[in-house]
Parts: C-alpha cells; sequence; structure tokens
C-alpha cells in the first residue's frame, strides 16, 4: 500500500493553529496514496481547518471541522475512505474499471451504489446526532470545569451511545440511526432503525429494565 501520512488525523487540528496565517493562502499536504492518486489537503476556511481530497487533481471531497473533535472524527475517516483499499468505492471504481480488475465492488449483498448511499445516510445521521448532542452538551455543562476541554469530548462521545439506546429502550421510541450490524459468523446487515435488532451486553449503560 503506496499511502503517506505526514500528520496524523490527533495531530491535523494542531497542525492548522500552528500554521493558520500561511494556510488562509495556500494547501499543505498531509497525506497521499500514489497507488490511488490520492492527495489530502488542509487549508483555512471561515477560521476552521478544511480538509480537502483530490484524485488525480480532481477535488472529491471537502469538509471543514467545526472544532478539534470534529477534526480529528473527520481526517481519522478521511484517512480511512482514501488511503485504504476503500478508496476504490470511495472514488467510484467497479468490477468494469481495467485499472483495478479485480476488486469487487459488491457489499453485503447489494450493489455499489447502494452500498454507497447507505454509507452516506451513516455518515450524515452521525454528524446530524453528534452536533445535536453537542449543542445539549453545551448547554448543560454551561460554566462547567470540563466546558471545551478534551473531557467534554469524551462526554459526547460516551452520550452519543449511552442516551440514544436509552431513549430506544426504555421508552420504546424507534431512533432513526442507519449501521451496520454484524454478530460473528454472520453477514453484516443495513439497519436504518437498529435498537431492536442490537444485542446489549454493555454493563457501563445504566439502563435498568424490567423483565
Amino acid at each position: 500500500m503506496a499511502e503517506m501520512i505526514s500528520v496524523s488525523a490527533c495531530d491535523v487540528w494542531d497542525y492548522f493553529q500552528k500554521n493558520k496565517g500561511e494556510l488562509k493562502n495556500t494547501m499543505h499536504m498531509i497525506a497521499e496514496n500514489k497507488e490511488f492518486g490520492v492527495e489530502i489537503y488542509v487549508t483555512e476556511e471561515y477560521d476552521k481547518p478544511n480538509i480537502i481530497v483530490n484524485a488525480d487533481d480532481v477535488q472529491v471531497r471537502s469538509v471543514t471541522a467545526i472544532d478539534e473533535q470534529d477534526c480529528y472524527n473527520l481526517v481519522s475517516d478521511i484517512y480511512n475512505d482514501y488511503l485504504t483499499e476503500r478508496a476504490l468505492s470511495s472514488l467510484g471504481y467497479d468490477d468494469d474499471d481495467d485499472d483495478y480488475d479485480g476488486y469487487r465492488s459488491v457489499y453485503y449483498g447489494g450493489t455499489y451504489e447502494e452500498e454507497r448511499e447507505e454509507e452516506l445516510n451513516i455518515e450524515d445521521r452521525e454528524s446530524e446526532l453528534s452536533y445535536a448532542l453537542r449543542d445539549f452538551l453545551d448547554v448543560v455543562m454551561m460554566g462547567s470545569e470540563y466546558e471545551g476541554t478534551g473531557k467534554a469530548y469524551l462526554i459526547e462521545e460516551d452520550c452519543l451511545d449511552h442516551f440514544i439506546e436509552y431513549i430506544a429502550r426504555k421508552h420504546k421510541v424507534d431512533v432513526y440511526r442507519p449501521m451496520y450490524i454484524q454478530y460473528e459468523g454472520e453477514e453484516a446487515e443495513y439497519c436504518e432503525y437498529p435498537y431492536d435488532e442490537l444485542e446489549f451486553d454493555d454493563e457501563d449503560n445504566p439502563i435498568y429494565l424490567p423483565d
């Protein structure tokens, strides 16, 4: 695999802060995969880090991070989508492409187009939930020693799964949160309302449901 990462996902936010002045007028490459012709850059947009993905000199993705945790999440996803074998699906190659002969564009029993739509549904919904929860926690933690700290990010990540699981199971709410569910020895299945399908064994979630 011909991937090269100059700035790790966890360091992009700090790298942006240190080079913000220069990035207002230029882009810095932070990773690439020559095998796929992929180059990943950071630049400045509205005083925030803007991550740009080019494939064969054509821009295929551009996203702006709103804070440090969001930056880490976005860059991690982008590195995974465009620096690994997933780049083939992210860039839209299929079995008929001569450059990638033998690559299978069928996932979980569906076509590439169906799989890509599912991934976008997951990505969009996770963003919606994260932003909504972040707004809620900003109010809850107003004046707290944790507000705006790394601890706040950990709280957010923990609450996202536990709070949604709680209202889905405790109050029997149909929660739209598309995801792939896969149990050992079984094929992964795309599910838009997963909480009736999931098997829970998380003792850390304080949900006490009657038998």
